[in-house]
């Protein structure tokens, strides 16, 4: 909205400045603002009817960067102590980060409580691959905890910290974030699991070279010709690699569709043997109610240069 600008250095902002955050309001992005350790707004969080939800951070001024003059704090001065603990963290490591150490205690800004956030969708979407952006908003602000902020804005003496008819906040949105509830609200929306009643199992077990640093990759099919639709599968893969955080492994279905089974996670291990599921690896369940028949695609790439490796070979179980 619209607010009296003053006590900027130098005049730099005055008078009516209406203020508009054209991210915020876009409906694809959830706009999170920061509340503090004694949930309260964080004094320099950003508000307004687009905020989504809030998250914990620190408390700290206010202030912007302006074109030419750098950072300022933001007009009129905050007189008051800002209470409010910062968050711990992981850090750069060594002198290079915000303490010598590789841990701050002291990270804060939306910098931090955006994160939180997003961190939480993560583990939402790990739960239940297919929720939409717009399930995972809904649940994030239906989910989240009320807190109330009775005091006056240290700066501009507003009060925006209770909730309106609807439920929302401009300081908080409709809450702070509660990842437990999120992740089990997202967890109930998973559709009840289709049995299979039999299941077929096909294998590839020639050796074949991963070849070295190539994003094509090796590939590897299996042609299936019963017919039926999927109702469960695994995905079971041998191989060796010097390095196996350089690998990246997916299935292609006959649709055409690709899914991740391994992103480079494995570091230093050499050897692979495993059999991915949807309850371990919920995207494949991306693929249930497809056709079978068809040319299934094992694609194994090594993302680095350095050494290659070899698929030992890999096993296609399909539920009928």
């Amino acid at each position: 909205g619209t607010v009296n600008e003053q006590g900027w250095p130098s005049g730099a902002l005055r008078g009516g400045v209406q203020w508009l955050n054209g991210f915020a309001v876009h409906p694809d992005v959830i706009a999170v603002s920061a509340c503090t350790s004694l949930n309260q707004k964080s004094a320099y969080s950003n508000w307004g009817q687009a905020i989504a939800v809030t998250a914990p951070s620190n408390n700290a001024l206010p202030g912007l960067v302006l074109p030419g003059q750098g950072f300022l704090n933001s007009a009129p001065p905050i007189r008051q102590a800002l209470p409010g603990r910062g968050v711990l963290t992981s850090d750069r490591t060594g002198a290079a980060g915000y303490s010598p150490s590789d841990f701050t205690s002291t990270f804060g800004g939306t910098s931090s409580a955006c994160p939180v956030v997003a961190g939480v969708a993560a583990l939402m979407l790990s739960a239940n691959p297919d929720l939409t952006a717009q399930q995972v908003r809904q649940i994030l602000q239906d989910t989240a905890d009320k807190i109330t902020d009775r005091q006056a804005d240290p700066q501009l003496g507003l009060r925006r910290g209770m909730y309106d008819v609807q439920g929302h906040s401009e300081w908080f949105g409709y809450g702070k974030v509660n990842a437990l509830k999120a992740v089990q609200a997202a967890q109930r929306q998973v559709p009840p699991p289709v049995r299979a009643t039999r299941w077929l199992t096909q294998e590839d077990n020639q050796t074949a070279a991963i070849p070295d640093n190539d994003p094509q990759g090796l590939r590897r099919t299996i042609a299936v010709s019963e017919a039926g639709s999927l109702r469960g599968i695994g995905v079971g893969v041998r191989l060796q690699h010097p390095f196996l955080g350089d690998v990246e492994i997916n299935l292609i279905a006959p649709s055409g569709e690709v899914v991740r089974l391994q992103s480079r996670l494995l570091g230093r291990l050499q050897s692979l043997d495993t059999t991915y599921f949807t309850q371990t690896t919920p995207l494949l369940n991306r693929l249930l109610g497809q056709p079978v028949r068809g040319t299934w695609q094992l694609q194994v790439c090594d993302c680095a240069a350095g050494a290659g490796g070899e698929l030992l070979g890999w096993r296609l179980q399909l539920g009928l």
